[in-house]
């Protein structure tokens, strides 16, 4: 076979089976390399779509958690409203930090809380420490009978954003 291709009149034929099995090669090079692309587009759908999917899963917990948190929420404002009936006023201060915590925690969790919502809750925090520090300096007053006032009124906004946010998050929850 070896003397055959060293016969220079088969010089021709030999380079037009070269030519023609390198141009197989070449098709099939970019048959290959057209899988290829198609392969890793489809990989690239399959990976958009698991990320999409991991997104909502977590979506889906931190609703969990948010409606969790709302429910410790609507207690510590349950606890403060009957703290303020007793004027148990080291109590109502407890109170109001833990509730600021509460607020904080739900301002920057991960569900999909309304940007206005998450800002209405960092207010009212500012609005509860504003009202702590009341407390305070009234209740160091010797002799000084502490009346507080507008405390129902923002209780009752505490309630309403909770209520909000709950149902936002539970709405969250059942998509």
């Amino acid at each position: 076979m070896i003397a055959w291709l060293i016969i220079p009149e088969n010089a021709a034929l030999i380079s037009w089976v070269a030519f023609v099995v390198g141009g197989i090669s070449v098709l099939l090079t970019l048959a290959g390399l057209w899988i290829a692309i198609k392969q890793l587009g489809a990989i690239k759908t399959e990976a958009e779509a698991q990320k999409l999917a991991i997104e909502a899963v977590q979506l889906k917990v931190a609703s969990f958690d948010t409606a969790q948190e709302c429910q410790i929420a609507r207690s510590l404002i349950g606890d403060i409203q009957g703290k303020l009936r007793e004027r148990d006023w080291p109590e109502v201060l407890l109170s109001y930090e833990s509730l600021i915590q509460s607020f904080l925690r739900l301002s920057h969790s991960n569900s999909s809380l309304p940007l206005e919502d998450r800002a209405l809750l960092v207010k009212m925090t500012k609005d509860m420490a504003n009202m702590c520090e009341g407390i305070r300096k009234k209740s160091l007053e010797p002799g000084h009978h502490l009346v507080l006032r507008g405390q129902d009124q923002a209780l009752r906004d505490f309630s309403d954003i909770m209520t909000k946010v709950t149902f936002s998050v539970v709405k969250d929850i059942q998509k």
